[in-house]
């Protein structure tokens, strides 16, 4: 009983409303600011991001097979000219999210593209985070 008499006195001691107002305002200017360079058009602008999706448009090109075949992937337009194997050299996480999102999305009958997905995924994890 204690404790309901504790949370009632902490919700009547702040105004929630302002609270959710003020967080949601916040969500919204930092997508907004994030999402800013896309009025130039979709560019991944470094050389990592490029490389996570290229990793990610590998995976998606095999489907969802692309998974599994990924772990013995050895890229040979890289490191001429034995080829370097992806996955010992690059963190998977990003791809594989970035992969299964599309997928999934593909798989019900959402079609986005690839790289647009890859552009927006980081703001939405960065708001979420």
């Amino acid at each position: 009983m204690e404790i309901k008499s504790s949370l009632r006195s902490f919700f009547r001691s702040r105004p929630v409303v302002l609270e959710i107002a003020a967080l949601l305002s916040i969500l919204a200017i930092a997508f907004t600011i994030r999402m800013l360079p896309i009025r130039w058009g979709t560019l991944l602008s470094e050389f990592d991001p490029w490389m996570q999706f290229r990793q990610a448009e590998f995976i998606v090109e095999r489907g969802w097979s692309g998974f599994s075949e990924y772990f013995s992937w050895v890229d040979m337009e890289r490191w001429y000219p034995y080829g370097q194997v992806v996955s010992r050299s690059f963190y998977p996480g990003l791809p594989f999210a970035l992969a299964f999102i599309y997928l999934s999305l593909s798989s019900i009958g959402i079609h986005v593209n690839l790289l647009e997905l890859a552009v927006v995924f980081p703001v939405i994890m960065s708001m979420i985070a």
